[in-house]
């Protein structure tokens, strides 16, 4: 048993539980922490590509601005030459 096995058997064994559901909580712990770890791995796996997919619809953003921008200075140039013609 690692140490803190040790202190969690023992813990329970001062609240008088039972030696073999003492024995076990630790095992169980373990588990619990391992699953836990696994998640933390997965939601950091999903929220590194929810970052790249924000990166990628923020390029895109700033391309259509620079669309945009480009076609009102196209309109105002022709309302511009429409009127001094």
């Amino acid at each position: 048993m690692t140490t803190m096995h040790l202190e969690v058997y023992e813990a329970f064994r001062s609240l008088d539980v039972s030696e073999d559901k003492a024995a076990k909580a630790p095992v169980v712990l373990g588990k619990t922490g391992d699953e836990l770890t696994t998640l933390r791995a997965d939601m950091n796996t999903r929220f590194n590509k929810v970052d790249v997919d924000l990166a990628i619809i923020k390029g895109d953003q700033v391309l259509v601005r620079w669309m945009l921008g480009f076609m009102l200075a196209l309109q105002v140039a022709v309302l511009f030459k429409l009127f001094t013609h």
